[in-house]
């Protein structure tokens, strides 16, 4: 069977709690454009670092993150005018090696990315190399998209296969 990495925007979220601790008073909602803009252009201009940030799994479950030491760098990252582009390349290598660590413990030889976070090229680029380095075989959506689009289309399916049952 294999497991499925479903990111839920949970990077949109740290990078609001940032804003909110570095920015306390002023418009954090223009902030967030104009940042997650910045990011998006770093992102995009494809700055290449091994570095990471600290995103641990949780200790209690094992399967969610601790955002806390993530948070934390990001914050010091932006007090210390580290350039946007360092910043993304780092925030996108602690997703890909969190999802490679999920794997790890999950013991699955097949990863299934999925979720509207793997729009995101990069990410996905990355994840997918990373995982097939580690040695797993790694699926992504081909012709759905895995956001929203790909679960209205599950939805159909599933409503027209429960049609014949209901109208009888």
């Amino acid at each position: 069977d294999p497991i499925e990495v479903a990111l839920r925007r949970k990077r949109d979220s740290s990078m609001r709690v940032a804003l909110c601790q570095t920015n306390c008073g002023e418009d954090v909602a223009g902030n967030e454009k104009q940042v997650f803009g910045l990011l998006a252009e770093a992102a995009a201009a494809g700055a290449e670092t091994a570095e990471r940030y600290e995103l641990p799994l949780e200790e209690k479950t094992g399967k969610g993150l601790d955002w806390e030491p993530a948070i934390r760098q990001i914050l010091h990252d932006i007090r210390t005018a580290v350039p946007a582009a360092v910043m993304a390349a780092r925030f996108h290598n602690a997703l890909v090696e969190a999802i490679v660590e999920q794997a790890r413990r999950a013991a699955r030889e097949r990863v299934v990315l999925s979720g509207g976070c793997f729009q995101n090229a990069i990410l996905a680029r990355r994840a997918v190399e990373r995982l097939e380095a580690a040695g797993f075989r790694a699926f992504r959506h081909q012709r759905v998209p895995p956001n929203d689009g790909g679960i209205a289309l599950g939805q159909v399916i599933g409503a027209a296969d429960a049609a014949p049952r209901l109208l009888w």
